[in-house]
C-alpha cells in the first residue's frame, strides 16, 4: 500500500488503567484512521490513501473523498458517496481520501437494542450511552430501521488554493431534509481524549436503504430500527506528513470548532 501519510501511530486506549492480554492482542480488531480531523480543519483536502487500500482496513466506516467532494460512508464493504447534488454514487478503487476511519464490523460481537417508538437525537444519545460505558475506548456505532425524518449534509468540491473548513462550510454546504426513509447510520464514538485527532462523541452518517440520499446526519427522529455497537480497543492512525496547510493555529479551540462544523 502506499500513502503520502507513511508514518504510522498504533494507541492501544485505556492501557494506563488495566492491561489485558485479551486488550492487546492482534486479533484484527482495531480501527484504521487516515490523516486527523485538525488537518482535514486546516484545509488539507488532497487524497492520501486510495479506496482500493482503505477497504482493507474493513468494512464499515466514513470519511470523505478528494477535494472533500462528498461524504463518504462505507457500509458492507461497499464505498458509498454523498455528492452535494444530491447523488449517492460508489466510490471507485482509484479514488482517494484525504480522511477516513474504518473498521472491520463483526455482527456477531455486535451489543444491540431494538425500540418499536419513534425517539430523537438525544433518546438515542442516551441509548449510546447505555451500550457504550466506557468512555475512554471508540465504539463502531450502527442504526438500520426507519425514519421519521432525517437532516442530512454534503460540500461541494474544492478548488486549490484551499480553504479552512470552517470557511468551505460557510459557503459550500449543502444540506438536505428527507421524512419516511428507512435505511441506516454508519459512525463512530470517539473518546474526548483523542478530540484533535477526531470527532469526539458520535460521528454519523446516513444511507438510504434505496442507496439513492445519503450524507453527513445533523439530526435525525428514528421511528423504530435497532441500535448497535461494537467496542475497539485499538486505535491506528495514518499520521500526515509533508501537509501543505498550517495546522498550527493555537489562538483558536480547535475541537469547538470541529463540534460546530459537525452539528
Amino acid at each position: 500500500m502506499k500513502f503520502k501519510v507513511p508514518l504510522v501511530l498504533t494507541v492501544l486506549l485505556a492501557l494506563w488503567v488495566t492491561v489485558s492480554a485479551k486488550a492487546i492482542s492482534p486479533d484484527g480488531r482495531e480501527l484504521v484512521q487516515i490523516s486527523t480531523t485538525d488537518a482535514l480543519l486546516s484545509g488539507e483536502y488532497d487524497g492520501v490513501a486510495t479506496i482500493r487500500d482503505l477497504i482493507r482496513f474493513g468494512n464499515f466506516g466514513i470519511g470523505t473523498v478528494d477535494a472533500i467532494d462528498g461524504e463518504l460512508i462505507l457500509y458492507q464493504g461497499v464505498p458509498y458517496v454523498a455528492k452535494s447534488d444530491g447523488r449517492v454514487t460508489i466510490a471507485t478503487n482509484a479514488e482517494t481520501v484525504p480522511f477516513a476511519t474504518v473498521y472491520r464490523i463483526d455482527r456477531g460481537h455486535l451489543t444491540s437494542v431494538r425500540f418499536e417508538e419513534p425517539i430523537n437525537r438525544d433518546e438515542f444519545t442516551r441509548i449510546v450511552d447505555r451500550l457504550a460505558p466506557d468512555p475512554n475506548i471508540f465504539y463502531a456505532v450502527l442504526f438500520e430501521g426507519e425514519f421519521v425524518s432525517v437532516g442530512a449534509r454534503s460540500e461541494k468540491r474544492q478548488e486549490k488554493p484551499y480553504r479552512p473548513l470552517a470557511d468551505v462550510m460557510k459557503t459550500d454546504e449543502v444540506r438536505f431534509s428527507y421524512a419516511d426513509q428507512t435505511g441506516v447510520l454508519v459512525g463512530f464514538r470517539s473518546p474526548k481524549l483523542v478530540g484533535s485527532l477526531n470527532v469526539p462523541g458520535d460521528h454519523l452518517h446516513f444511507l438510504s436503504s434505496d442507496r439513492s440520499v445519503g450524507g453527513h446526519a445533523v439530526d435525525f427522529v428514528l421511528r423504530t430500527g435497532r441500535i448497535s455497537v461494537q467496542p475497539i480497543p485499538v486505535f491506528k492512525m495514518y499520521l500526515p506528513v509533508n501537509l501543505d496547510v498550517d495546522t498550527d493555529r493555537p489562538e483558536e479551540n480547535r475541537v469547538e470548532e470541529l463540534l460546530r462544523i459537525e452539528r
